[in-house]
């Protein structure tokens, strides 16, 4: 039992994942970052979380010191979201956006605020999406508020107390930000006080469930399930419209409006404690399956994410080039090694495809070829999420 509390529900009842503290770690921008860290489970909420320690505190201010989002980018476009299947993807804002769209009027002028507005990809996609909306933008850390006043329908970028802002907006979007902040509920609660009495609040956040590399990143501290994301929503009087785990693969998407503050029923302790627990072990065999290839040459990793990050780490550096389907990625170097397209890699390459296993096969059969080896992640065991 740890003796810090939790940090979703503020109870003392965090019980931690021992097997974490050797565990490959990235950051959430993508570079590779040192074992350890306290991952646990919440027995009131269920709430799979890192532990807010001075340590954790110490390595996040570390992280974000040099925190560069998208830089595996040749021009440091918002990353893509893509069809398995096929292999069509375009960023992930504008897959969200248009996925959640009959929540709101598009075609009447609106307010609309992005928490977390970063290099601001999301206010863009905002404006191509509904033209006539004024828009403004939220950041404790903005590094070039120019370039975010310059975009398209922007009236106002803010730092500073969230509280400060004017109430009234019809939609707010919090994308990949709740993940990263040690007061969630709080949060929650500031951005309810400010939407409009019918406005909107779209969140999106990683899902572990569907993708264990989530557990990997060092600064993110909550990893949230549909079940616990409601629980947290319905705490600070958010009502959820819409929650789903299929608008974006491997994360959730909750859609809110303002409501009655609730208390809802959390999701069963001992299963997601058990799930984490063989979350970690199966990491542990991805780290193996890498090193099992790490002899061949020339290696590709795919993917310039989480995963690959992962996998290359792992591998110490003992690979050649990622492979990435992301147009705004190809011709870019990530950990010093070049990013090819699919087609660019050689005939005779081995390929490793650290990627979650319903997700893996698909990308293992486009880039299969005579002369190829491709390796793939190994299966979860039956009845295993994933």
């Amino acid at each position: 039992m740890s003796v810090e509390p939790c940090h979703v529900c503020a109870a003392d009842a965090l019980v931690e994942v021992a097997a974490y503290g050797a565990q490959q770690r990235v950051t959430s921008d993508c570079r590779p970052w040192r074992q350890g860290g306290r991952l646990a489970v919440c027995r009131a909420c269920s709430t799979v979380q890192k532990v807010i320690s001075p340590e954790w505190c110490e390595e996040a201010d570390a992280i974000y010191a040099g925190y560069q989002l998208y830089a595996q980018s040749a021009t440091g476009a918002e990353q893509y979201s893509f069809d398995p299947s096929s292999g069509f993807g375009q960023p992930r804002s504008t897959t969200i956006l248009e996925a959640v769209a009959g929540h709101f009027d598009k075609t009447r002028e609106a307010r609309f605020l992005d928490l977390g507005c970063g290099v601001g990809v999301t206010l863009r996609s905002v404006h191509a999406l509904a033209p006539s909306w004024r828009l403004e933008g939220y950041d404790p850390n903005i590094k070039d508020r120019a370039s975010l006043e310059a975009i398209s329908g922007v009236v106002g970028v803010h730092d500073g107390a969230l509280e400060g802002l004017t109430a009234g907006f019809d939609v707010i979007s919090c994308f990949h930000v709740l993940e990263h902040i040690v007061s969630p509920r709080e949060t929650l609660k500031k951005a309810r006080d400010l939407l409009s009495e019918r406005g909107v609040l779209i969140v999106q956040v990683p899902y572990f469930h569907d993708n264990a590399f989530d557990l990997t990143i060092a600064d993110h501290c909550s990893h949230f399930t549909p079940d616990t994301l409601a629980a947290l929503a319905a705490s600070a009087g958010l009502e959820a419209r819409l929650l789903s785990v299929s608008v974006v693969r491997r994360e959730i998407t909750l859609v809110a409006a303002k409501a009655e503050i609730r208390h809802l029923a959390p999701p069963d302790f001992q299963a997601e404690f058990d799930l984490v627990t063989e979350a970690l072990s199966w990491l542990a065999d991805v780290v193996e399956t890498a090193k099992s290839v790490s002899h061949a040459k020339p290696l590709g990793i795919f993917g310039s994410s989480i995963a690959g990050v992962m996998a290359g780490a792992a591998l110490d550096g003992a690979f050649d080039f990622f492979i990435d389907e992301d147009p705004t990625r190809v011709g870019a170097h990530h950990m010093g090694k070049p990013i090819l397209s699919p087609r660019e890699v050689p005939a005779e390459a081995s390929i490793l495809v650290p990627l979650m296993p319903s997700i893996g096969l698909a990308v293992a059969g486009r880039l299969a070829g005579p002369l190829r080896t491709v390796v793939t992640t190994p299966r979860w065991r039956e009845g295993a999420v994933g």
